[in-house]
């Protein structure tokens, strides 16, 4: 009796490696573009504030902005030379509404493209067991994935990372939400001002900028700090 073929499709092996390679060549051709071709030039912090200084007038300008950060985080591009660009153009208050919103339709965007072209690919090399760890996920990840967004960790390889781990859509969406919000406001003013700044006050105004993270690291990380010591305490009570 004949075997039935198996149709190419997103069940197929074959199209598991052929989304995974397609994945593969945005991410380095991305990387390849923004570093080695002329684009590369305009994505400095001045020449990135240069252009959206030459945009401000225009009504659609913060839209422009919105509009590189969903392209150009997937492909890796660091944030900071549009949250510069965003805070030093649009102020501290607008530029920090405009820096949020590109971060999480980027990180959105970053995510989507990783769980739908890599994950099938990450799930069928572990043979499933990455599953373990997206139980992980939903039951303790809430905190420490907000976190992450405080922490100086390339922003597409962060998204990225969710996305092939397992984190379900949800609580992505959620934690980045939560974590952008604060973060990219306190990122949005801080490198506004140290852009601005020359000598000393660009000394600390980044002093400010690492002291203000790393309290809101450990603000962030109390609940599963708190969480931690309270399981090693009944794990030591039931010895």
């Amino acid at each position: 009796m004949t075997q039935p073929i198996q149709q190419e499709g997103r069940g197929s092996p074959r199209g598991m490696f052929v989304r995974v390679a397609i994945l593969a060549v945005v991410v380095v051709g991305g990387f390849l573009v923004l570093r080695y071709t002329p684009l590369a030039e305009y994505l400095h912090e001045e020449k990135m504030k240069a252009l959206f200084d030459s945009l401000s007038s225009f009504w659609w300008a913060p839209l422009f902005l919105l509009l590189l950060y969903t392209v150009l985080a997937p492909l890796g591009m660091p944030m900071t030379p549009l949250l510069i660009a965003g805070g030093a153009v649009f102020g501290s208050f607008y530029g920090s509404v405009y820096n949020c919103v590109g971060m999480i339709l980027g990180g959105t965007g970053s995510y989507l493209l990783a769980r739908s072209l890599g994950r099938d690919f990450v799930v069928h090399v572990t043979r499933g067991k990455i599953r373990r760890v997206e139980a992980v996920f939903d039951r303790h990840g809430f905190w420490p994935l907000v976190q992450t967004r405080f922490m100086p960790i390339p922003y597409a390889l962060v998204n990225y990372a969710m996305a092939l781990a397992g984190v379900r859509l949800p609580l992505f969406l959620a934690t980045t939400v939560l974590g952008i919000i604060p973060a990219g406001t306190i990122y949005t003013y801080f490198w506004a001002r140290i852009f601005h700044a020359s000598g000393d006050q660009r000394w600390m105004a980044a002093f400010q900028l690492i002291v203000v993270i790393v309290v809101m690291n450990v603000i962030i990380g109390f609940p599963s700090i708190r969480a931690a010591l309270r399981a090693r305490k009944r794990g030591t009570e039931t010895d």
